[in-house]
């Protein structure tokens, strides 16, 4: 804005400020703006408006001016004088709002050559001579949006002492297992930071070993918020620390507790001297069992729900554990386990915990004589959802204990199925697996006998309104039968008894069998062989085994109550039985 030698009275429009305004017709004009000095004193504004004859009162010019919203001139009624001044204080390189108000009157005749001219003056201090206000003193306004906005104020600089952690991942972990929690970022005053740097929390255990790191990342849209995570594979208490530039957060360092991951078959033991030695009934023999997550950390219980321990002893009448020919399975009737009348193949071990630690122990009755008998011990983790498959090719002739290994193309080796099988499931390889079928198939490219394995463990029902996947109610004896195309073979051990037996020849087309659990939800080895001939490998016959509830009819059996089973180490172990 500059308003020195403003001249509307111009005999042609181009040289007007504005070429609709002329004096002729009268008009007015607001100046607004800022006004700013390079010096701090008081400076005396003026105005000056030559074409004023205060004794003819031509053209009586008014003026009105506003500094720092003060009215230092006010000319509007009447004009006493053709420079009016007045005074203000003025701080050097200070912006100050000015506001300056001027009418040039209606005058019908032509304009006179200084028609509605003015200039606006100043003078500082004690000077006696006024000039224009140049035009860097006067600054431009541009009005915003007058309507409210928003003022946002950031955080400062991060301070740890007000910095915060939380999350469950401060507390409590597992082993093994990834946990978080969250890093809020704040300055002194505890505002959460726009930006945040990294933190690297430190974990360390008791007796400083062992030292785990982790990391963070930020978590948008969280303004000065962190996600900040690690994992620990050693189970004990630790100190988790967590800070910036060399220095703790609120709170840090923090008590964390990581607990064993879930049981593992692997890396559990079973020890005492019942592993090798024990004598006849009425004796107990005991032993300790162990239980450990996959990294080696010891457990204080029998596993969560739908795992659990088996541990059995298992008697043959050879020195070799027949077994070991099917990747150390407990060895099953038909060749050379015990099958006579009377015999128990199979002695389950009682656990229970005991001052956190899982006891057991077994008693090997004196009646049958175990003379002539090898007895060996299987201990295994189990885990509830279904048995372990494996798919091989065999020869119609071959027995079962000459079956080969799986074949190394067959990425079915490891199969959980549902069930053991389910109604509407077909046999047919392509069904069963696509490596099954083709040159990289179990037959390559020739037709051949297909036999499945199915390997685990079975728990009978318990009571009809705990468990849903039984039909009506409980029976410790229970009868299985299969469902099975004319040609096909079968074969049903439970706990290293031979149930059903239709290999050589299948006298029936659905061959059965029973079997006493002997209490409810007791668990038992289960073992299954099917063979269906190269003639009939395509066919589209089903596949069921089943067995029945307390009303007697017969039902697929559920994968609730079947279980895959991981030998804990060194089992099984040979057992050297004394009298007593």
């Amino acid at each position: 804005m500059h308003v020195g030698s403003i001249d509307w009275s111009a005999t042609t429009t181009r040289r007007w400020p504005i070429a609709s305004l002329t004096s002729a017709a009268g008009f007015g004009v607001r100046w607004a703006g800022f006004v700013s000095a390079s010096l701090s004193q008081t400076y005396t504004f003026s105005v000056s408006m030559p074409e004023h004859d205060q004794a003819s009162a031509q053209l009586p010019s008014r003026i009105k001016l506003w500094i720092d919203n003060q009215l230092i001139i006010d000319q509007w009624s009447s004009l006493t004088h053709q420079s009016p001044t007045g005074k203000v204080t003025l701080d050097a390189h200070s912006l100050y709002d000015m506001s300056l108000l001027y009418k040039c009157p209606t005058n019908s005749s032509a304009p006179s050559a200084s028609a509605c001219q003015h200039t606006l003056n100043w003078k500082s201090g004690a000077s006696t001579r006024s000039s224009v206000v140049p035009p860097h003193a006067m600054h431009q306004r541009i009005q915003m949006d007058s309507r409210l906005g928003e003022l946002r104020v950031a955080g400062g600089f991060g301070c740890v002492s007000t910095t915060t952690a939380s999350g469950s991942g401060l507390t409590l972990a597992t082993a093994g297992v990834y946990s978080s929690f969250t890093i809020t970022s704040r300055d002194a005053y505890g505002n959460p930071r726009d930006s945040v740097q990294p933190f690297y929390p430190q974990l360390i255990g008791t007796q400083n070993s062992p030292l785990y790191g982790g990391f963070s990342a930020p978590l948008a849209p969280l303004l000065g918020t962190s996600l900040a995570s690690y994992v620990a594979f050693e189970a004990k208490q630790y100190q988790v620390f967590v800070q910036q530039a060399g220095g703790d957060i609120k709170g840090s360092p923090f008590a964390l507790t990581v607990l064993p991951d879930r049981a593992c078959g692997s890396t559990s033991t079973l020890s005492g001297s019942a592993l090798t030695a024990a004598s006849l009934s009425p004796a107990i023999n005991t032993f300790s069992l162990q239980a450990r997550d996959s990294f080696g950390n010891p457990r204080s219980d029998l596993g969560v729900e739908g795992e659990a321990f088996l541990v059995r002893v298992v008697r043959t009448r050879s020195p070799n554990t027949q077994g070991a020919l099917h990747g150390g399975l407990p060895g099953f009737s038909g060749s050379t386990a015990l099958a006579d009348p009377g015999d128990i193949p199979t002695l389950h071990a009682s656990l229970a915990v005991e001052s956190g630690m899982v006891k057991g122990n077994y008693s090997i009755p004196v009646i049958p004589s175990p003379a002539g008998q090898a007895h060996y011990i299987h201990s295994s983790w189990i885990q509830r959802g279904g048995l372990h498959a494996t798919y091989y090719s065999a020869d119609e002739s071959a027995s079962t204990a000459e079956l080969p290994m799986p074949c190394s193309q067959c990425h079915a080796t490891h199969k959980f199925p549902e069930t053991v099988s389910s109604g509407g499931v077909s046999t047919r390889p392509a069904t069963l697996d696509s490596a099954l079928v083709g040159s990289a198939s179990v037959c390559g490219s020739l037709s051949c006998n297909l036999v499945i394995r199915w390997a685990g463990a079975i728990r009978a029902c318990s009571t009809a309104a705990d468990d849903s996947t039984c039909l009506g109610a409980p029976s410790y004896t229970r009868d299985f039968k299969w469902t099975i195309a004319a040609a096909d073979r079968v074969k049903l051990w439970l706990d290293n008894k031979l149930v059903i037996d239709q290999w050589s020849s299948l006298s029936v087309s659905s061959p059965s069998g029973s079997v006493v659990f002997g209490n409810a939800g007791k668990v038992m080895d289960v073992f299954a062989e099917y063979q269906r001939l190269s003639s009939d490998v395509l066919s589209s016959a089903p596949v069921e085994l089943r067995d029945t509830g307390g009303d007697g009819s017969f039902q697929l059996i559920h994968s609730m109550r079947l279980y895959r089973t991981e030998d804990l180490q060194d089992s099984p172990t040979y057992i050297n039985v004394y009298p007593t």
